[in-house]
């Protein structure tokens, strides 16, 4: 049984108390299983810090697979660009360089995060990067590990609610807006070809009479139309998880199509009506981690300096999970090899002497041991390759062909000067500038899509050329052989 466990922190573990919702999936529902309250079993240890001194409690949190952890989105900063690639490596390489031209200070200082969509125009794509301050997410996980927690999805209820277009109607190319609010977080997220587009997440202050919904229909009303007018996305339809009246109010003033998103079909009776108002965000991701999805549409930060590392533990865990079918799987194959033995010797007999036969007729002078013939063969071979690449000349010929191609498929406006060439047979090593940064992300992005010359491609960029804008890169390719 699956068993995944949800905590809203933040930065300090001062202040109210913390609990570890921990939930698993029963049929096709989610059910929740307990919840621990985490600060209530802290104590001192002999040093004078906090600590979850409580073994059991020590031991549940060991047997979850998965937690996932939010904290306050006030301190993120959503930025959205418009670049000519889409390739992942590649925006790791250009987007600090982007942002440094835009904003006043260090992107080596945040934790970068994107999601990529295809953008109005031809050969462009939206992307939407997401910036939390390194310290921030250092302090949470500190925090965190006072209970004795590492999560292994780190994110915001805002990216979270980006994972509930699953449960839509929507089609894998529509564009459509997902609205969510509690009585302390608003989100409104623009999905396309079920990616990110837009996210803007509005933190209310909690109160005993909860947030304004005149204020919180104004704030949603305003940022629709941002939406529309940044994207050129007049009409699109709205998910949203609110109440009909609000629903009504939003159709009303925007002239769109606002459907409700009723998730409650997804939790077990046993959920109270409050807790599940203010679980709804979570439902995707909950879903995608109990079903044991490699891939979440969710912005998860544990990336670069602060990536999950899976602790045995959970490792174990999953394997048990896991044991029953990968054990029918081997014994049904076991019987399998033991049927094709036992019952068609005859089958193999008249294999090896259609064998003998082809090797007879296609090699009529050479005497090979019987039963030892692919042996032979094998050894003959790697002789005469070994034969070939003595000669020297053949060897040469394929990385000259692939230098010859990439050449010619490199675009004038990227203004490629070769600075150093070493070519080997196994693979060239190229280093040089480019006419900006972009264009050495646009290098990347071709060099990366020549799959029939290259096995293997490592791009990176360097500092610019002293008194232009030219970019200095260095790349490692491996041949296609």
């Amino acid at each position: 049984m699956s068993l995944v466990g949800l905590i809203e922190h933040n930065a300090s573990i001062n202040g109210n108390d913390k609990f570890l919702h921990v939930f698993t999936k029963t049929a096709e529902t989610i059910e929740l299983v307990k919840s621990i309250n985490l600060s209530a079993a802290l104590s001192e240890d002999g040093l004078g810090s906090l600590k979850l001194q409580d073994q059991e409690i020590r031991n549940q949190i060991t047997e979850l697979d998965a937690v996932v952890a939010t904290f306050s989105p006030q301190t993120l900063r959503y930025i959205n660009l418009t670049l000519p690639f889409n390739n992942p490596r590649a925006l790791e390489q250009i987007l600090p360089g982007q942002l440094q031209e835009r904003l006043p200070f260090d992107p080596d200082d945040f934790v970068i995060n994107f999601s990529v969509s295809p953008s109005s125009s031809d050969n462009l794509y939206d992307i939407v990067v997401a910036l939390a301050d390194k310290n921030l997410i250092a302090n949470v996980l500190n925090g965190l590990e006072v209970f004795g927690i590492d999560p292994k999805v780190l994110t915001t209820r805002g990216a979270c609610v980006a994972t509930l277009g699953q449960f839509t109607e929507a089609t894998s190319e529509e564009t459509y807006c997902i609205f969510q609010s509690t009585f302390d977080h608003t989100a409104l997220v623009l999905i396309q070809a079920g990616k990110i587009k837009a996210i803007r997440e509005i933190a209310h202050s909690a109160s005993a009479s909860g947030h304004n919904d005149e204020a919180l229909l104004r704030e949603t009303i305003s940022q629709i139309i941002k939406f529309q007018k940044d994207f050129a996305v007049p009409q699109f339809k709205i998910y949203s998880t609110e109440a009909n009246k609000l629903n009504e109010a939003i159709a009303k003033l925007t002239r769109l199509e606002v459907i409700s998103l009723d998730l409650r079909s997804h939790f077990q009776s046993n959920l109270s009506a409050e807790d599940f108002e203010n679980l709804t965000w979570a439902t995707g991701i909950l879903h995608d981690l109990l079903e044991r999805k490699k891939e979440s549409d969710v912005l998860n930060y544990r990336i670069g300096p602060f990536q999950y590392r899976a602790t045995l533990a959970n490792i174990i865990s999953s394997a048990k999970e896991e044991w029953f079918g990968f054990s029918l799987f081997s014994l049904i194959g076991l019987l399998c090899i033991v049927a094709v033995i036992a019952v068609k010797p005859l089958a193999l007999l008249g294999i090896e002497s259609k064998i003998t036969t082809a090797l007879n007729s296609g090699l009529p002078n050479e005497l090979l041991p019987k039963r030892r013939e692919v042996n032979e063969l094998e050894t003959k071979i790697q002789n005469l390759e070994t034969e070939l690449q003595n000669l020297g000349s053949l060897s040469s010929i394929s990385p000259l062909e692939s230098l010859k191609e990439l050449a010619q498929s490199l675009t004038p406006e990227l203004e490629v000067s070769i600075e150093k060439l070493s070519i080997g047979s196994e693979g060239m090593s190229i280093s040089g500038t480019a006419a900006s940064r972009l264009a050495v992300g646009r290098l990347s992005t071709i060099l990366e899509e020549k799959t029939d010359l290259f096995t293997s491609v490592r791009i990176e960029s360097g500092d610019k050329v002293q008194g232009s804008n030219r970019m200095h890169f260095s790349a490692e390719l491996v041949f296609k052989t």
